[in-house]
């Protein structure tokens, strides 16, 4: 017996009494057990405890209902039992990931329509992944697998070992293996079920991995050349020895790049990325020096090859770096059509490079190397398939986010067009999921999307402002202000502390100062030394736990590289968060699933220190006032004392953030019954 030895993870008996219990856990959490789980607000209180109390025990009373076999019922205790385990007083307050992750699987306990389950499983592919005992209960599972992989297959990977005994579990990992070899041959030589199973494999493909094993071990990259290898386009040997010359590699990772579909396809997104990075970073780093030297790692880079550098680092390139990127990219292309150029590339990441060009005031100059025709192709060709993305809205979002940034009205009402068309379709075809984004996004662009689906309420949050009554709880207002030990994280606290005049109070608490003001009325700002900013961030944290009570306002004050440090601390208490070079889908997204309430202001490259300044003094002070922070006076205001500074350019406020906006509405967005 192959796999007889293996421990398999699901053997525990689940009884209600577990899921009471705790339910119970989580209730006690405001040290008081009244089943209501308290939060800042009356209106997340209620959601609070209608996800961790109402929604548990409504699962509860259906597998009594349902009268489900004893097997299938175990699954479905388990799954919850095993969500409501891993709630912790650090994370129960990030309700909108909890509300879509219980909410799902009480669908996938209700709901008997299996086409409408098997799309929002697609729609929520991640979450719906945290799932694997409950999907086996229905009869989509291998097909949800097979369409989730494509997009997580590391973390399909780690809850294999829940799914290896299903019929379909060889063709799971197999796929996995193809998707991403260089994740799965860290198992090659151990005794783990992921490689016992693939020596069993009789897939053709899958067992030249393990040949590129036997022969030169798992530490060679030229697993990420399968496809190539698969194909009869390059013997194994030829593939390592490319794969060991870091140029080599790059160029023959994007000359399979411009093929429709290739193996390996996850891994060679993931090294160019890397290897983008390290090219874009130096030019960072430089951006003080003149441009002959500032530019010399792409000197000798084709067209091709810089295009892929700006694209696969939209949240750390610079502006300048951007800008002079884009000017040699133009200058070595060989053909004078952009679309034409997109085209020769397979479109890769095309809708992240034409959001870049519209932020940074490039687009225009892109377009006019196009067709009247082929811009408008360009147009539709952005629009489509924004909901075959396994769940992740980033695609979405670019359209969103380029929609705001462009001024042209050609271009707008052609987006718009192409976007109307897509919700049309989908909603002919009535896939919901579809209809939810294009809706959405018709929605941002100024159309009525419920002229042509009932399914949903489309609303978008204004985020024209912050009421000041929101930024006082029982008369208290708090910040916290996140700064990192680095030459720029001490400079810009040192700065920052003697904008405060001598009507705050300053209490150092070694590893953290404290500025006050007023009285009843209090004010609370909270400043992390950045020479203790992880004992800071700790000792903050034990205090507002202690407390049950949490900063309104988060400011980061660092470069991107830290800001998941940041953003773990963020809360649904949080009103206001001022992230720096956050404007990428994914830390806004984070940002928002941690505090869904939140605003956001964020720049498209690292702030300025003479910025920053003014723009958190004007907001604290508007505060201070007992002032609605209405974010276009304010934004005036501050535009008014940074003297023109160009920099303040690159800062983006909350009404003007569509895809913070499309993440908020999307996030919220209510199915009519």
């Amino acid at each position: 017996m192959l796999f007889a030895t293996y421990n398999h993870s699901f053997s525990q008996t689940v009884t209600p009494q577990h899921i009471e219990e705790s339910i119970r856990r989580i209730d006690l959490f405001d040290g008081v057990e009244d089943m209501s789980v308290q939060m800042s607000t009356t209106t997340q209180t209620d959601k609070a405890s209608h996800i961790f109390i109402d929604i548990p025990l409504r699962i509860i009373e259906y597998t009594y209902i349902l009268k489900l076999n004893k097997t299938q019922n175990n699954r479905i205790l388990k799954t919850l039992n095993d969500i409501l385990r891993e709630v912790t007083p650090y994370d129960y307050f990030h309700l909108s990931y909890y509300f879509k992750l219980l909410h799902l699987t009480e669908e996938l306990v209700v709901s008997k329509n299996q086409h409408k389950l098997l799309q929002m499983l697609k729609a929520e592919t991640k979450l719906a992944i945290q799932l694997p005992e409950i999907i086996k209960n229905h009869s989509f599972a291998e097909e949800f697998w097979l369409y989730a992989i494509q997009f997580y297959p590391t973390e399909v990977l780690t809850k294999f070992n829940q799914i290896y005994l299903e019929p379909y579990g060889l063709k799971i990992i197999e796929e996995i293996a193809l998707l991403a070899p260089t994740v799965i041959k860290e198992y090659f030589g151990t005794h783990h079920i992921n490689f016992r199973m693939l020596k069993e494999s009789q897939n053709p493909q899958v067992k030249l991995l393990l040949d590129i094993y036997q022969i030169y071990g798992s530490a060679s990259k030229s697993y990420l050349l399968i496809n190539e290898i698969a194909f009869h386009r390059l013997p194994i040997a030829q593939a390592h020895q490319i794969a060991s010359n870091t140029p080599d590699l790059f160029n023959k990772l994007l000359e399979m790049k411009r093929k429709p579909q290739i193996l390996g396809q996850y891994c060679v997104e993931k090294e160019i990325q890397a290897i983008s990075m390290e090219y874009v970073v130096e030019m960072n780093l430089r951006h003080e020096d003149n441009d002959n030297y500032r530019f010399k790692p792409i000197h000798q880079a084709t067209a091709e090859q810089i295009y892929f550098y700006m694209v696969y680092t939209p949240e750390e390139i610079f502006t300048s770096t951007f800008m002079g990127m884009y000017q040699k990219m133009k200058e070595k292309m060989s053909v004078t059509s952009g679309y034409a150029f997109l085209e020769s590339m397979n479109f890769t990441h095309f809708r992240t490079f034409l959001k870049q060009c519209a932020g940074y005031g490039k687009l225009l100059d892109f377009i006019q190397t196009m067709s009247k025709n082929e811009m408008e192709k360009l147009i539709e060709k952005m629009c489509q398939d924004l909901e075959k993305t396994g769940g992740n809205l980033a695609p979405a979002v670019d359209v969103a986010d380029f929609y705001g940034s462009i001024s042209q009205t050609d271009i707008r009402q052609a987006l718009k067009t192409a976007v109307q068309k897509n919700l049309v379709h989908q909603a002919i075809n009535d896939q919901l999921s579809g209809i939810k984004i294009y809706g959405l996004l018709y929605k941002i662009m100024g159309g009525n999307p419920e002229d042509f689906s009932g399914h949903f309420d489309f609303q978008l949050p204004p985020l024209l402002k912050i009421p000041s009554q929101d930024l006082f709880i029982n008369n208290r207002h708090i910040q916290q202000h996140f700064f990192y030990d680095d030459e720029d994280g001490k400079t810009a606290f040192n700065h920052f502390v003697n904008l405060f005049g001598s009507d705050w109070k300053k209490t150092d608490h070694g590893t953290y100062l404290l500025m006050t003001f007023g009285n009843p009325r209090t004010m609370e700002i909270y400043l992390i030394k950045p020479d203790k900013e992880f004992e800071g961030r700790e000792k903050l944290r034990a205090l507002f736990e202690q407390q049950k009570r949490y900063p309104d306002v988060m400011v980061h004050r660092g470069h991107s590289y830290y800001l998941d440090h940041t953003l773990e601390h963020m809360t649904n208490h949080n009103k206001l968060a001022i992230l720096g070079s956050c404007g990428g889908y994914q830390n806004i997204s984070k940002a928002m699933e941690n505090a869904i309430d939140v605003q956001i202001i964020s720049t498209k490259q690292i702030g300025t220190m003479a910025v920053n300044a003014v723009l958190i003094m004007e907001i604290i002070d508007t505060i201070k006032a007992g002032k609605d922070i209405v974010w276009s006076e304010l934004w005036q205001r501050v535009k008014q004392k940074v003297g023109g500074n160009p920099k303040f350019n690159d800062y983006v406020p909350p009404h003007l953030n569509m895809g913070a906006r499309f993440i908020k509405a999307y996030n919220s967005i209510q199915e009519r019954s």
